[in-house]
C-alpha cells in the first residue's frame, strides 16, 4: 500500500515542481525588490521587535543572551508555520476548478503550498545568516542539526496543513479562527522572550 502510494506521488512530481515554480514568479512577478524581500522582510520585523522587546526584557533586568539571534531563529520558524499552514487551508478550493476537468490527488496542493513555504523560508535564512555576523554570534559545531527541527516543522505544517484544507471545504469560518489561534500561539511560544519572566500562572501555561 505503501509502495502504491508513493508510485502514485512520484507520477505527479512535475506537477508538483510546475507549481511551487508558477507560485515562485507569481509572488515576486511585480515586486521591484523581488526575492530580496524574503531576506529584507524578516530583518525588519526582526530589527522592530528587537527595538521594542529587548528594551523591554534590559529594563527588566533578564536580558537573553544573543537575544537578535534568538529572535529571528524563531521568527523565522514561526512565520515558515504560519504562512504554510494559512497557504495549504486555502489551495484546495482554489483549485477546485480544475479539480472538477482533471484528476489530481487533492493533496498535491497543500503539499506544494508547504513546498512554495520551505524555498522561501530557505532564502530567508540569508537574513539569519546576517543577523549572526553583524551581532559577532558563536556557532556551534552542533549547527547541522539545526536540519532536525526544520524535517520536523515542514512534516508538521504538512500535516496541519492537509487537515485545514479538509476543514476549511466544508467551514469557511476557520480561516478566521486559524488567524486568531496563530497571534495566540505567537505570544504563546516564547519566540520572542524568556518564559521565567512571565508570572507564575502565565509560565505555566506557556
Amino acid at each position: 500500500m505503501v509502495k502504491n502510494s508513493f508510485s502514485a506521488f512520484w507520477k505527479y512530481r512535475y506537477l508538483l515542481q510546475n507549481l511551487i515554480t508558477r507560485d515562485f514568479k507569481l509572488k515576486y512577478r511585480r515586486s521591484v525588490l523581488g526575492v530580496a524581500w524574503s531576506v529584507l522582510n524578516p530583518l525588519l520585523t526582526c530589527l522592530v521587535m528587537w527595538a521594542v522587546f529587548g528594551s523591554l526584557f534590559n529594563a527588566r533586568g533578564a536580558g537573553i543572551e544573543n537575544f537578535p539571534a534568538f529572535l529571528i531563529i524563531g521568527q523565522l520558524m514561526f512565520s515558515f508555520f504560519r504562512e504554510s499552514t494559512t497557504m495549504a487551508m486555502e489551495s484546495v478550493l482554489k483549485n477546485a476548478p480544475l479539480l472538477r476537468k482533471v484528476y489530481i490527488p487533492k493533496y498535491i496542493f497543500p503539499l506544494e503550498k508547504v513546498c512554495f513555504a520551505l524555498v522561501n523560508f530557505f532564502f530567508s535564512l540569508i537574513a539569519m545568516v546576517l543577523v549572526l555576523v553583524v551581532t559577532w554570534t558563536p556557532i556551534s559545531v552542533t549547527a547541522p542539526l539545526a536540519l532536525v527541527p526544520i524535517v520536523l516543522l515542514f512534516v508538521f505544517s504538512l500535516g496541519i496543513g492537509l487537515f485545514l484544507s479538509a476543514m476549511y471545504v466544508f467551514v469557511r469560518d476557520i480561516m478566521h479562527i486559524w488567524e486568531v489561534f496563530c497571534t495566540l500561539l505567537v505570544y504563546g511560544s516564547a519566540i520572542f522572550y524568556d518564559p521565567a519572566q512571565m508570572d507564575g500562572w502565565v509560565q505555566m501555561v506557556i
